[in-house]
């Protein structure tokens, strides 16, 4: 009986080694992955040189974001001004909502409220984080065709979602 569990186990490795060894192309789905996983930090690259050729530290923007990926999912909408590069000015349109806890204290969701993290420049480091990670996945992602910041972010991770839309630019 042992011998055939190592005849198996060497024919496994055997098979193993031939495959590791194989000099055959990819197979047509990675290669597609791979490619669409390419164009977009081709994209990205493309999209953050342009922004940083405009030189542009001084600028306002209306950042709309929904998260679910802490509790209590949010949603909110600002308008931030911007200058060297640091928030100068933040209008709340509408504000995350808040859960009350049984202790009387309300709750609001962190990411809601730290809007350092929608500046513009941020926003591509946000991007750069997620096409290096390996747990966060980026679902659509779309840059505006002149100054090339980020529009349109969406994000999920598991059953969580982000999504970011950042409009009405206007360069200081």
């Amino acid at each position: 009986m042992k011998l055939i569990y190592r005849i198996i186990f060497f024919v496994g490795l055997l098979l193993l080694f031939c495959i590791a060894c194989s000099t055959e192309d990819t197979p047509p789905i990675l290669t597609t992955i791979s490619t669409q996983e390419n164009s977009l930090i081709d994209r990205y690259t493309h999209a953050i040189q342009q922004w940083q050729a405009r030189q542009i530290d001084d600028y306002e923007i209306t950042v709309n974001m929904y998260s679910s990926l802490l509790t209590p999912p949010c949603h909110m909408r600002v308008t931030l001004v911007v200058e060297d590069n640091v928030i100068k000015n933040v209008t709340v349109i509408s504000t995350p909502e808040a859960v009350k806890l049984s202790d009387g204290q309300l709750l609001t969701n962190p990411i809601c409220v730290d809007y350092d993290k929608y500046r513009i420049t941020s926003t591509f480091e946000l991007l750069d984080l997620l096409l290096h990670s390996n747990q966060d996945r980026v679902d659509e992602v779309r840059f505006d065709p002149e100054y090339g910041y980020i529009t349109y972010l969406r994000t999920s991770i598991g059953e969580t979602m982000q999504e970011i839309k950042i409009s009405d630019f206007k360069p200081k």
